[in-house]
This record gives structure tokens, sequence and C-alpha cells, in this order.
């Protein structure tokens, strides 16, 4: 177990994604007040627990780009699917974006692992 490489993929992970939320603050605030009629609150110890399963999921299962690919498709694809199935009011245009957006993260990680050697 390489604790450098999972270490480095937390924090990859943690700043990548936060700039993407950053960016996309407005919708995901939207549609959860339209969801829930109250504003978004992040739960930090779920948040953390989320942060920790992509990280090994990364670090166990992707070896090239389409293991990359397919990790974001399986772990996006699949959080945005149950959202559609549990939440009324969740929208095909979130699950389409955030579901592209877990195969680019995925995608991105993997590359800079690469660029950077980290094996």
């Amino acid at each position: 177990m390489n604790l450098k490489k999972i270490f480095l993929i937390l924090i990859l992970y943690l700043g990548i994604d936060y700039i993407y939320l950053k960016l996309n603050n407005k919708m995901y605030n939207d549609l959860v007040l339209h969801i829930q009629k109250e504003k978004l609150k992040t739960n930090y110890l779920y948040a953390t627990l989320s942060y920790i399963i992509m990280t090994i999921s990364f670090y166990h299962f992707v070896n090239n780009e389409i293991d990359a690919i397919l990790l974001g498709l399986s772990l996006y694809g699949l959080w945005n699917a149950v959202n559609g199935v549990i939440f009324v009011n969740w929208t095909l245009e979130t699950t389409l974006k955030d579901t592209l957006w877990g195969i680019s993260l995925n995608y991105i990680l993997y590359k800079i692992l690469k660029i950077l050697q980290i094996k």
C-alpha cells in the first residue's frame, strides 16, 4: 500500500472537486432548495466518508484511462441515479452534468498522477 499515493489522490480529489463545486455552487444550492425547501448545509462527516470511499476506489481499481472513466461513471452515475429515484425534483440535467463531471474528474486525476509518475 502506497500511503503517499493514497494521500495525493485524496488531496487532488478535494482540490479539483472544490473548484468544480464552487463554480457550480448556484446550481446545487438552487436544486437542494427546490427539493428540500431549505438551504444546502454540508454534512462534513458524510463528505469525509464520500471522499475516503472515492480515494480507496480510485487507488484500488484505476490502472488506466478506461478504468478512471468507468470509475467516474460508476460513482457519479450511481449517485445521481439514486438521487433521481428518491427525490421527485432531481433533474436529468443535473444527473448528466454531474455524471460527466465525475468522469472528467477521475480522468483528470489519472492524468495528473501519470504526469507526476506516481505509481
